[in-house]
């Protein structure tokens, strides 16, 4: 199972039982596994692990895949009893993996409202370098300041996705996708 794991800058997981320090590559085994007491715990949605390990303080997020016994909690948080670290994210690639969990979940509650995330329903904003903001809708349109990082999801009349864009703020502006599926900026 593919899911998300957020790490303070030194690879380090300081919440659960103590300090626990990782490498950025290589398999994790623990005896057992229970959501919020034990193992190795994970996201499937990537904003969900931004309320343990925030944006804009240097924290790190990576792919992994998770084996073992897994243990998935009604909601947000998931624990394996064995990890792989598959690679880190950057912020464009944590964006992706957040729209591709989008399309592939269509009826989850998808919108997050988190410290520098906003993901939302037809306007989105991200108001500082280094911040998220996804707007999902007929005409999806986000406001951001350069350096932060967007997602476009159009969605059809009835609601299903049709296009989703990633984009890097160049400048500051409203961010649209247009009925083409081409990037439009406008000033604010």
């Amino acid at each position: 199972m593919e899911g998300i794991r957020g790490f303070n800058k030194n690879m380090c997981a300081t919440l659960g039982k103590g300090v626990y320090q990782y490498a950025t590559s290589g398999t994790y085994i623990e005896p057992e596994c229970k959501a919020r007491r034990n193992g190795f715990h994970f996201v499937e949605y990537a904003p969900d692990c931004l309320d343990y390990y925030g944006l804009g303080k240097g924290n790190r997020y990576f792919l992994i895949n998770a084996g073992g016994d897994i243990n998935e909690e009604q909601g947000q948080v998931c624990s394996c009893t064995e990890m792989t670290l598959l690679k880190e994210l950057n912020m464009e690639q944590f964006v992706i993996k957040t729209m591709e969990y989008m399309v592939r979940n269509t009826r989850m509650d998808w919108e997050r409202n988190i410290t520098m995330c906003q993901i939302a329903r037809d306007r989105a904003t991200a108001e500082q370098k280094g911040a998220i903001a996804i707007a999902r809708g007929v005409h999806p349109k986000v406001t951001a300041v350069k350096g932060s990082y967007l997602g476009l999801v159009r969605e059809n009349e009835r609601g299903m996705i049709v296009y989703a864009m990633p984009v890097k703020a160049e400048k500051d502006g409203i961010y649209t996708i247009n009925e083409k599926n081409e990037l439009e900026v406008v000033d604010k």
